[in-house]
C-alpha cells in the first residue's frame, strides 16, 4: 500500500459554483502527475487541493516543492491507499485559461419517464373544516434536493429556473390525463420544503375518492411531477457544481430551466430508479430541444489556427513564441553542409565502383535512384556477371572468367562489339534472342545498369 500526500490550500467549506479535477498545469509550473482540484469561485478559478503521488514524491519533496513555488499556508495529509488514480498527462492541459460552460442547442430522444421525477414525502390531506368545504391536499412535488436517477444519475431541479405559469393546474393519477384526481389553486418555493403545491381534490371524479379513501386509511400516495426542461447542465465525473444550497457531484445534470406542466400522486413504491413505465405504462421517447450547457475548453482546433486569427485572440502568445523562438543559424548551416558532403561522398563512390567495374555509363542511373555506394556495388556484380556471361564462351551454367578468351573482340567495344557477339552466337544469344537489335539493346541496356537480374527456382 503506497502513501499519498494531499496538500490542502483552501477549506473545503469555500464558496465556489464548481469544482474541476484535472492533472498539472504548465503555466503555474504544477508537474503533469499532480492531481489538482479547482475551485471556481466568485473572484475565479483557485486550487482547494493538490494530490501528489507516493510513486513519485516523498514528502520531503512536496514540502520543498511547495516552499519553491510560494505556497505558504498548506497542510499536508498522508493517505495510505492504492486506489487513488493517477493518470500522468501528456503535458497538454488548458487549465490555464479557465474552463466555463456554453450553451449549445440540441434536440435529444428522451424518455417520457425520465422527466417525471418522484418526491420523497407523503402527500399531506386536509380534510374539509365545515360542510360545504371541499377536501384540500398539501405536496411538496419537488424538494429541491439531489436524488439518484435512472436516466441522469445524480439529478436536482434547480428551483430558481423553475417556470410554474398557471397557478391553476390539473392533478392527475399516475400521469395518467383520463385519470383526474383534482386541481392546484396556488405553488410555494420554501427554503427548507422546496416546492410546494397547494389545491382541492375533485367531488364527482372516482379516482379523487380512491385516493382520498385510501388517505384517510393511512395508505400513504407519494408526489411526482412533470417537468421538461428547456436547459440541462451535465456534470462530468469529477466535477461537482452548486444548486440550491446542495452540491451535485457527476456524473448527473441539473435541470436548470424547466416548466412544471403538471402534478400527480403516485403509490408509495412505485420505483424511479429503473426505467419501467411504472407512471403512465409509456416508455416511447420524446423529442426534446434543450439548451445543453456543457463544459468547454478554450483552445483553437488545428484546422482554425492562422497567423491572423492568432494574433487577433492571442496576441501574447504571438509575442511569446518570437520572444522565446530564434532560428539558430550555425546550426542549419552545419547541417546543410553536413548533408552536401554526404552527397557527394555518395556519388563519388559510385563513379569509383563504376570505373572499376568498367561500367562507366551506369553511373548517373545508379546516381539518380538514390543507391547507396554498397547497394549500387552489387547491382553493378550482378550487371557484370550477366554481360561476361554473354560476351565469354564456355558452360553457361559455370562461372564466367573475365580473362578468358579476352584478345577475342580486341579492339571492339559498344554496339560493334555486340554485334560481333551476335555473328559468332557467344554463349547462345542467337538462341536467347530473335533478332540482333534485341541483343544489341539488351547490351547497351546492362552497360547502363537498367537491366535487372533475377535468379531463382523454376517451380515443379
Amino acid at each position: 500500500m503506497k502513501t499519498n500526500y494531499h496538500v490542502k490550500l483552501l477549506a473545503s467549506d469555500t464558496p465556489h459554483e464548481r469544482s474541476v479535477t484535472k492533472f498539472g498545469d504548465e503555466k503555474l509550473g504544477i508537474p503533469v502527475d499532480v492531481k489538482i482540484k479547482w475551485l471556481f469561485c466568485e473572484n475565479g478559478p483557485q486550487i482547494q487541493a493538490m494530490t501528489f503521488s507516493g510513486d513519485k514524491w516523498d514528502k520531503k519533496g512536496v514540502k520543498n516543492w511547495l516552499k519553491k513555488h510560494k505556497y505558504a499556508d498548506f497542510t499536508i495529509t498522508d493517505i495510505k491507499a492504492d486506489n487513488i488514480t493517477f493518470t500522468e498527462g501528456n503535458g497538454e492541459n488548458h487549465i490555464n485559461m479557465p474552463m466555463q460552460k456554453e450553451l449549445k442547442k440540441e434536440t435529444r430522444k428522451v424518455p417520457a419517464s425520465a422527466l417525471k421525477l418522484m418526491g420523497t414525502v407523503p402527500v399531506k390531506f386536509v380534510a374539509a373544516k365545515k360542510e360545504g368545504d371541499k377536501n384540500r391536499f398539501q405536496i411538496q412535488a419537488n424538494s429541491g434536493g439531489i436524488m439518484q436517477h435512472w436516466y441522469w444519475g445524480n439529478l436536482a431541479v434547480d428551483l430558481d429556473g423553475l417556470s410554474i405559469g398557471r397557478e391553476d393546474k390539473p392533478v392527475f393519477r399516475a400521469h395518467d390525463t383520463d385519470r383526474i384526481v383534482g386541481w392546484t389553486d396556488g405553488f410555494k418555493i420554501d427554503p427548507k420544503l422546496g416546492l410546494l403545491a397547494m389545491g382541492y381534490f375533485s367531488d364527482v371524479t372516482e379516482d379523487a375518492k380512491d385516493v382520498m379513501d385510501l388517505a384517510e386509511e393511512g395508505f400513504p400516495w407519494q408526489a411526482s411531477v412533470f417537468v421538461p426542461p428547456t436547459e440541462v447542465e451535465f456534470v462530468e465525473k469529477g466535477e461537482t457544481v452548486k444548486v440550491n444550497g446542495y452540491e451535485l457531484s457527476g456524473p448527473g445534470a441539473v435541470f436548470r430551466k424547466t416548466t412544471l406542466r403538471e402534478v400527480s400522486v403516485c403509490a408509495l413504491g412505485a420505483d424511479e430508479n429503473t426505467s419501467s413505465s411504472m407512471l403512465n405504462g409509456s416508455v416511447e421517447d420524446i423529442e426534446l430541444e434543450i439548451n445543453v450547457l456543457s463544459e468547454k475548453e478554450h483552445e483553437m482546433e488545428y484546422g482554425d489556427i492562422t497567423l491572423e486569427a492568432l494574433k487577433e485572440n492571442r496576441a501574447d502568445l504571438v509575442e511569446q513564441i518570437q520572444g522565446e523562438v530564434k532560428p539558430d543559424e550555425d546550426t542549419f548551416t552545419a547541417k546543410k553542409n553536413e548533408g552536401a558532403k554526404e552527397e557527394r561522398e555518395r556519388c563519388s563512390g559510385i563513379l569509383t565502383e563504376c570505373a572499376t567495374f568498367g561500367l562507366p555509363e551506369s553511373a548517373a542511373g545508379l546516381i539518380a535512384d538514390g543507391s547507396t555506394v554498397e547497394e549500387a556495388t552489387q547491382k553493378l556484380k550482378s550487371i557484370k556477371m550477366e554481360v561476361q556471361k554473354l560476351s565469354d564462351p564456355g558452360d553457361p551454367g559455370a562461372n564466367p572468367d573475365p580473362d578468358a578468351n579476352k584478345d577475342k573482340f580486341a579492339g571492339l567495344e559498344g554496339e560493334a562489339l555486340f554485334k560481333a557477339q551476335w555473328e559468332q552466337n557467344h554463349n547462345g544469344c542467337n538462341d536467347e534472342f530473335e533478332e540482333e537489335a534485341d541483343y544489341v539493346a539488351y547490351c547497351k541496356a546492362a552497360n547502363k545498369g537498367k537491366v535487372s537480374v533475377i535468379t531463382g527456382k523454376a517451380q515443379a
